[in-house]
Order: C-alpha cells, then structure tokens, then sequence
C-alpha cells in the first residue's frame, strides 16, 4: 500500500464531503501539533438546516451540486474525491453553477 502524508492549514476542511452523501473514509488524520477540531454531524446539522425556508433551499441546492460533483469527479477530467479535496467544490463553483 501506498503511504502519503499531507498538512492541512488553518480553516481546512476534512471530510466535508460525508456531510452531503454516503462516503467511505480512508486513511487517518492525526495532529502535529495542537489544534481546534469542529465536528459536525450530519444527522443533527441537515435536519436543522431544514426546519429553515431559506436555509433549508440553500442547503438542498448546495447539496445536490455537491454531490454532483462527487460523483462525477473522475480521472481523466479531475482527480478522484477524497477526504481532503473534492474537485470543483469550492463555493462559488457549486453556488453559482
């Protein structure tokens, strides 16, 4: 198996994409130095996010373009999703589609 190690910087996402479709993880994150870490759970956060007109529309919205896009990313066009990157899930990429 191949072993790789990446650094993320302050206000990285990990795993953003198990909150808007079934997802496997792979691999381990482990702290190098002290840190914040912020979970969300998706079966508390979407529910909440539903129970709001507005917010429950963008959410869905965001949703589905995100998972479109998981989905659809795939060598040769993009690499392939991982917990540390989906390609073309920046905001304004799923937003403004």
């Amino acid at each position: 198996l191949e072993s790789c190690s990446t650094e993320l910087g302050a206000g990285a996402w990990l795993c953003e994409c198990a909150l808007w479709s079934e997802w496997v993880h792979v691999g381990c994150a482990k702290p190098t130095t002290a840190c914040q870490l912020l979970e969300i759970k998706a079966e508390t956060c979407l529910p909440a996010l539903m129970g709001h007109g507005t917010m429950a529309w963008l959410s869905a919205q965001y949703c589905r373009s995100y998972h479109s896009a998981v989905v659809t990313a795939c060598p040769p066009n993009a690499a392939w999703p991982s917990d540390l990157e989906v390609p073309f899930t920046e905001f304004g990429d799923l937003v403004f589609k």
